[in-house]
């Protein structure tokens, strides 16, 4: 039954994208609604130029234009909303009709590196289809004396116009005849931070409709393109809009909205020396802060590119491109396009079309990649008619065309990212990025946890928390840094999640903690996934034991252990908080080996296990026994021999001690030292009323003996 539904979902949604694509449709209705597209003749051929073998060496089908630069300064000029343009092309003509796009925010701003702004008068940009045929696409830019644009259909593959690298000729000629090869490489599955690859369930497969979000777009030139230009910013400028309406076309032609929010240039060295790897860490560390909601560095020459899978509203917010600018005297826009693009869309959650993750049975959609020699993914496939953005059809027969944009099933992964990421804007204006750095997690009582906001930047938040496995409950607005939990049913796992709020009504992105409720005493204690399940990616699990009787200890009982080795971790402390004592097996635990037993020998008789996952692979996990046994004569003394009452307390806590007390210090859960006070008694009082409501530990130091307890300010 499940395989039926799968086979009629993909025939419907076939049937879906079988209607014109977002562009064509663009020019279908103004058509439809009688617009003129106005006629520009900018290019004639040059016939004795076409035939040098100075550019037939490189490109069979080349073509030499001549450029009307009277034609070109109308249509600067006039900025018409539609118009029609000719390109003799390989003995014959390619005509596109074109809409005027606006492809930049309302805040746009050009930087250098100094912070200075760029004085920058823009292109006009249009993007379209090729006359009369509705599954072409096509994107032009136009600046004085400069025409950048690519036109793409099946026949033709991506058609670049543009001018030769000493810039004496414009030239127009396709990708798929060039006597080159792409040298583009992704190291998207080498990233630590990418080892989880999203899964694509049919269910995400519906009428494609834009976006309502609108991804805004940083990108960092590197020197090196800036000297490739000419080391002029003007030229820079054009280069980098110029690829960005091209790649603008390529999402929204997938119904996917992108918007070009600020440029720095690096008119001086850059700190980008590194491998590609080293380039996308240092890109992030350096960048702590943009206008935008993607970053992307560019540098040249092409190297590895690589991107953080599914990082919009994260800390990982970054794309790095090595891109070729030229093959010989050929400009390469089609391959910066593909590369830039291709990041992109890992950034908004699309791992590769020849990963196990598609057609919703981890299966792939192509194979291209293991076609091209490449070990990771699953065999598929190869594309006819080209292969699409995230693809590695590049490196085969087919390459990659343009026209078939993303592809059903990445597409509506992308669209559904961006629409599922609270802090991404409507209006290509707005946004509001994560300031959260992070939280702590504090066990009260079994059933009441203390949940901490470090967050320097931001005075409200939302948060949410919700039974492990079901569905997340609504937000709730606090301006608290301080969130107590309680109320929630014993025994269970719970979701909490957290993000700062912005003046604007979004949320920048979230943080999140799992958190276990109950007492265990006489049960078992396992991993998210049950008895039989595996636990989860990306999960941070922190669980205090106490006993159930004060003259009680606990004890921890492994019968099964199997975390992701070297990748996953357990930790078990001797006490009521990660800030106790580690045992001294109970430290770095990972793999399978059954650790353990453990005993408590802490004051309260607690035991604490933090277990912290990453994303790529999980394991079976664990069940482990809880047994809340009674205290020895000589625990029993232990704890006797200093009394605190009481506790809770609003304001003055007593120390009552068998021995003299040297000193009593109290910290916070961050174990900060907020109060310190010297003794030669054996009874002290404390006034803590001034301090703010929480957890502290009181360590008490006596001749021969220190006691730690977990005090409760209320």
């Amino acid at each position: 039954m499940r395989k039926l539904f799968q086979l009629m979902t993909l025939l419907l949604f076939c049937t879906l994208i079988a209607q014109n694509k977002a562009v064509a449709e663009k020019i279908q209705q103004s058509h439809k609604n009688n617009q003129k597209f106005e006629k520009f003749e900018l290019f004639g051929l040059n016939i004795s130029k076409t035939q040098s073998q100075d550019y037939t060496k490189s490109a069979k089908d080349v073509s030499v234009l001549n450029l009307n630069h009277q034609q070109l300064n109308e249509l600067i000029s006039k900025k018409p909303r539609n118009l029609e343009l000719t390109i003799p092309y390989n003995g014959t003509e390619v005509t596109v009709e074109l809409i005027k796009q606006e492809i930049f925010t309302e805040d746009f701003v050009a930087k250098n590196e100094k912070g200075n702004i760029i004085s920058y008068q823009p292109g006009v940009y249009y993007q379209g289809i090729v006359k009369g045929n509705n599954t072409s696409l096509a994107g032009f830019s136009f600046f004085e004396n400069d025409v950048i644009g690519i036109v793409s259909s099946i026949n033709l593959g991506n058609l670049t116009v543009g001018k030769s690298k000493d810039k004496r000729d414009f030239l127009a000629y396709s990708d798929k005849n060039i006597l080159g090869s792409n040298p583009f490489v992704c190291g998207v599955d080498e990233i630590p931070e990418n080892r989880q690859t999203p899964s694509f369930q049919l269910e995400m497969l519906s009428k494609a409709e834009m976006t309502e979000k609108c991804v805004r777009i940083y990108y960092e030139i590197a020197n090196a393109p800036f000297l490739e230009n000419g080391s002029s910013e003007t030229e820079t400028m054009n280069w980098i809009t110029a690829i960005h309406n091209n790649i603008n076309t390529l999402y929204a032609n997938d119904d996917i909205q992108i918007s070009l929010s600020e440029v720095m240039i690096w008119t001086n060295d850059d700190p980008y020396d590194g491998d590609y790897s080293q380039n996308l860490y240092e890109f992030a560390e350096t960048r702590t802060s943009f206008n935008g909601d993607l970053a992307h560095l560019v540098n040249y020459p092409s190297t590895t590119s690589v991107a953080f899978l599914n990082s919009l509203c994260g800390d990982y917010r970054y794309a790095y491109s090595g891109i070729d600018m030229y093959f010989e005297e050929f400009p390469t826009y089609s391959w910066t396009i593909m590369a830039m693009t291709h990041e992109m869309g890992h950034s908004m959650g699309s791992p590769h079309t020849h990963a196990c993750a598609w057609n919703g049975d981890n299966t792939a959609i192509d194979g291209c990649g293991p076609a091209w020699g490449y070990s990771e993914g699953c065999d598929g496939p190869i594309p006819d008619e080209g292969g699409t953005i995230m693809s590695y059809c590049h490196g085969t027969w087919v390459g990659i065309n343009f026209t078939q944009g993303f592809g059903p099933q990445p597409a509506a992964l992308i669209r559904n990212t961006i629409e599922g990421k609270p802090c991404i804007g409507t209006d290509c204006t707005s946004s509001c990025p994560p300031t959260v750095q992070g939280i702590s997690v504090q066990e009260i009582t079994p059933d009441n946890y203390q949940i901490t906001i470090s967050d320097e930047t931001s005075s409200a938040w939302a948060y949410r928390v919700y039974e492990f496995g079901t569905t997340p409950t609504d937000w709730v607005d606090t301006n608290s840094q301080t969130i107590m939990i309680s109320g929630l049913n014993p025994n269970r796992y719970y979701q909490f999640e957290l993000g700062n709020k912005c003046s604007n009504g979004l949320m920048g992105g979230t943080t999140s903690a799992t958190l276990l409720i109950g007492n265990f005493c006489g049960q078992n204690f396992v991993d998210t996934g049950g008895d039989s399940g595996n636990y989860q990616d990306y999960q941070t699990i922190i669980k205090t034991f106490y006993p159930a009787v004060a003259s009680e200890k606990v004890k921890l009982t492994f019968s099964q252990f199997d975390l992701e080795s070297d990748y996953d971790f357990m930790y078990i402390y001797n006490g009521n908080s990660v800030n106790a004592p580690l045992f001294a097996n109970g430290n770095n635990l990972s793999g399978n080996n059954i650790p353990g037993p453990f005993t408590s020998t802490a004051e309260d008789g607690s035991i604490t296990v933090r277990f912290i996952s990453d994303g790529g692979v999980t394991s079976q996990g664990w069940v482990a026994a809880i047994e809340c046994t009674q205290l020895s004569v000589e625990d029993n003394d232990n704890i006797s021999g200093v009394e605190i009452y009481p506790n809770p307390t609003s304001s003055v806590l007593n120390i009552d001690a068998k021995k003299e007390i040297i000193s009593v210090k109290l910290n916070d859960v961050s174990g900060k030292s907020v109060l310190i006070k010297k003794s030669n008694a054996v009874k002290e009082k404390l006034n803590i009323k001034h301090l703010p409501k929480g957890v502290y530990i009181l360590t008490v130091e006596m001749k021969g003996q220190t006691v730690t307890k977990k005090i409760i300010k209320n």
